[in-house]
């Protein structure tokens, strides 16, 4: 029991650590990006791509750790942990996955910019990537969505993996 009220604290202090590590950096990155559209024009597509990732990474932090914490800390039973829980499990599996279409779409910019530069300049307009951003935010809002909508009809308790840790949910 001593055991596992240590795991639980660690894991509290795990979530916090990284809460305000990642609050503090990305609010410092978007602020960057916007000082420098407002000050020296670099309204550029890597720039965009750059704020759509530390925006993302920033609502994960201050969407998803405080009601994981929350979950922790408060006494949930029953409808209330379920709901924490499917919420947890929705804004991170939802961003993360919005993040990871962000990196790819990086890296196919960068890869455009540097090996097919008349295409690139060409076709790669800055309407043309927050069309892309928007289109991939909204096929992973519907994912999630549906994800939890499933999750919830053949009754798997949703996000019990990413909500609480094993020895707290065995208790």
């Amino acid at each position: 029991l001593l055991l596992e009220a240590n795991l639980l604290r660690a894991e509290i202090t795990l979530d916090v650590i990284f809460f305000g590590v990642a609050v503090l950096a990305n609010a410092c990155v978007v602020h960057l990006v916007l000082r420098a559209w407002r000050h020296m024009q670099y309204n550029n597509i890597p720039n965009l791509l750059v704020m759509a990732l530390a925006m993302t990474d920033l609502v994960i932090a201050a969407a998803g750790y405080p009601v994981r914490i929350l979950s922790y800390v408060l006494p949930l039973h029953g409808a209330t942990l379920y709901y924490f829980c499917a919420y947890c499990d929705f804004v991170f599996e939802t961003l993360l996955a919005y993040s990871q279409f962000v990196v790819v779409l990086m890296g196919i910019e960068r890869y455009l910019s540097i090996r097919k530069p008349f295409f690139y300049e060409k076709h790669c307009t800055r309407s043309l990537f927050v069309f892309l951003l928007s289109s991939l935010f909204g096929y992973c809002f519907v994912i999630g969505v549906l994800r939890e909508v499933l999750d919830s009809a053949v009754d798997i308790a949703p996000g019990v993996d990413i909500c609480l840790p094993t020895y707290v949910r065995n208790h």
